[in-house]
């Protein structure tokens, strides 16, 4: 973190700004760490490494996109003007 030797914590996420950046390519997010010695101070940058799960194979669609036919959730794509299942 800023002005500090390099620091390793974990923390919480607590939001996610809604608007990606055009220049910078950024997005603004909120961590909640523990700041027992108080050496983080408001207004800090810090460079952080998300841990995420394993990458799944498929598509994310809206809830709304889903149809139900014969009891299984089925998606529509609209392509040249006619729509195909998928």
């Amino acid at each position: 973190m800023e002005g500090t030797e390099r620091v390793h914590t974990a923390g919480r996420l607590v939001s996610v700004g809604s608007v990606i950046d055009p220049d910078s390519r950024t997005l603004p997010v909120r961590f909640a760490v523990a700041n027992p010695d108080r050496a983080l101070k408001v207004g800090m940058l810090a460079e952080g490494h998300l841990l995420v799960g394993e990458p799944v194979e498929g598509v994310a669609v809206p809830a709304a996109a889903l149809q139900d036919e014969d009891g299984l959730p089925v998606v529509y794509v609209k392509v040249g003007g006619e729509a195909f299942l998928r």
